[in-house]
């Protein structure tokens, strides 16, 4: 369910709201095992989208964050999301607490399930 969450996510991107891709998310595709998974997402990605890029104000949220207990990958995804003022969506249920819990409301997060069936956006 939450992979097709993901793809809907996805193909609306670039219609009604605005993918933000970075470095690092292009990374962590390129080293998905499953190709086919990998094909099916790199083909729903939208070409007007918004790429975001590391700077100081980030690289101290990344610290921020890490301080926390964040991981440096989870951390840096998060500020930069924070940079971009994006919803920052993931399936790690744990994340999403210690962001609730350390981030105080500066990001909105949330499953990507959850936000796709039940926010304001819909």
């Amino acid at each position: 369910m939450e992979s097709q969450a993901v793809l809907e996510i996805l193909r609306n991107c670039g219609i009604t709201w605005t993918l933000v891709l970075s470095d690092l998310i292009e990374y962590e595709l390129s080293q998905m095992q499953d190709r086919m998974k990998y094909l099916k997402v790199y083909q729903n990605i939208p070409r007007n989208h918004e790429y975001i890029e590391v700077d100081d104000d980030t690289v101290s949220q990344y610290s921020t964050y890490v301080s926390y207990g964040c991981s440096p990958a989870d951390a840096m995804h998060i500020a930069l999301a924070q940079k971009a003022n994006a919803v920052f969506l993931t399936t790690d249920d744990i994340l999403l607490g210690l962001i609730k819990r350390c981030s105080n409301n500066t990001i909105v997060c949330d499953n990507p399930v959850s936000w796709l069936t039940g926010g304001d956006h819909v």
